[in-house]
């Protein structure tokens, strides 16, 4: 998930509420962390990639009816990728930040699935 930016004087509050509906709208399994700046990764164990697009087009609906403390509207763009036996870590975490490029490429607020052609379109 990233944010739009919308600037560091409202940045730090905008996080927190951000952070307040996506932890609303996940179960207590799963595990949201700040990844950088305004970037944060969402592990979703055991789930299936169809129930993950459902789960972060949910969260992206909530983010963008949740009226935040700024007078711009605040939406995401999501890189979603799923758990492969034999990909190490560093390699689903590529493929998700490159589905999240293809997000932001397509004028965000967006949700992609990592695909191999996304690779070849670097």
């Amino acid at each position: 998930f990233t944010l739009s930016p919308c600037g560091h004087t409202t940045g730090d509050l905008v996080l927190q509420e951000f952070v307040e509906v996506i932890n609303k709208g996940i179960r207590n399994t799963d595990i949201l962390a700040r990844w950088g700046g305004e970037e944060f990764v969402l592990l979703l164990p055991r789930t299936k990639i169809n129930e993950a697009l459902n789960i972060c087009e949910r969260i992206s609906e909530q983010i963008r009816a949740h009226n935040f403390s700024i007078d711009d509207s605040v939406t995401t763009s999501v890189g979603l990728t799923a758990y492969e036996n034999n990909v190490p870590s560093k390699e689903l975490i590529q493929r998700a930040d490159t589905a999240l490029y293809e997000a932001k490429h397509q004028g965000r607020d967006c949700i992609k699935v990592w695909k191999p052609e996304f690779e070849t379109n670097k």
